[in-house]
């Protein structure tokens, strides 16, 4: 492929400027040293190599950017898995495991966890150690989800009832979408 400096295309701009504007009554009236034929040719060669130079140039942005929508492609295939998991069964799984690191995963940045005799508000990682701590005490059998909603406003809710050795608690467990994410904001079990 032909490469030009900037040195050529402003020959070629001069070449043509020359031949468009400083010769209003055409070549007949430029000086007799002027060799036309060779500046004829040249000017073609150049424009020539101009348009294989533009050519080359989309030819090399196109394949660029088939090759970037292709991985834009692949990434948004594999983005649509990632944001396609369902909260709900992550949330659902890590309860049923009584796994505080997996529920922390969705906590907000503020947690309001409800425990039997205790409600407060906390970090995420403080929610993540009273969940741990609640667990250790309370080992946990397994977890059914009862009931799963959402309001208008965003939020989704599910319902469950978690056995463990200590009892049976009814689970309630809050989400807020925040973009394309939703973030537990509320933990509550109800002894019954």
């Amino acid at each position: 492929m032909f490469t030009y400096h900037m040195n050529d295309f402003m020959r070629w701009i001069c070449y043509l400027y020359v031949l468009c504007f400083a010769c209003p009554g055409g070549c007949q009236t430029l000086p007799e040293a002027v060799n036309w034929h060779s500046f004829s040719d040249e000017l073609s060669d150049l424009f020539l190599h101009f348009i294989l130079t533009i050519g080359g140039f989309i030819m090399d942005l196109t394949i660029t950017l088939s090759r970037t929508l292709k991985w834009m492609g692949i990434g948004a295939v594999l983005m649509s898995f990632v944001i396609a998991a369902d909260p709900f069964k992550d949330v659902q799984a890590a309860l049923k495991e009584g796994d505080a690191v997996g529920l922390a995963k969705y906590f907000d940045t503020m947690v309001e966890v409800a425990l039997p005799g205790n409600a407060n508000s906390y970090s995420k990682s403080q929610a993540e150690i009273v969940l741990r701590d609640f667990f250790a005490k309370n080992a946990v059998k397994d977890f059914k989800l009862i009931h799963k909603g959402s309001s208008g406003e965003g939020s989704v809710f599910g319902i469950g009832s978690l056995s463990t050795a200590g009892g049976v608690f009814r689970t309630t467990f809050f989400f807020r979408q925040k973009g394309d994410l939703y973030k537990l904001q509320e933990l509550r079990f109800e002894k019954k």
